[in-house]
């Protein structure tokens, strides 16, 4: 069970890959790049606001933006028919 009263049905790592990924296509290309320069490769704060030219406070807007946990699971839970 996911916050939210969400759930997330029996999925192989295929469908659960395919399902992030299409979740991934409907944010920019920019919020797509911060959150994979932190969480996959750990760039730090200082390499992400040179490469994408924004100021600290701009990028922790954006992350803090991405991880609205109430927003984007809705949007996440939709790509597999949880009606909420």
């Amino acid at each position: 069970m996911l916050p939210g009263g969400f759930s997330m049905p029996d999925l192989d790592a295929e469908q659960l890959g395919k399902l992030i990924n299409d979740f991934f296509k409907t944010e920019k290309a920019s919020t797509r790049g911060i959150f994979i320069r932190k969480y996959f490769f750990f760039d730090s704060i200082e390499e992400i606001t040179k490469r994408y030219e924004l100021s600290e406070n701009m990028l922790f807007l954006k992350i803090s933006q991405f991880f609205q946990p109430e927003i984007n699971i809705k949007q996440f839970s939709k790509s597999f028919g949880n009606p909420q």
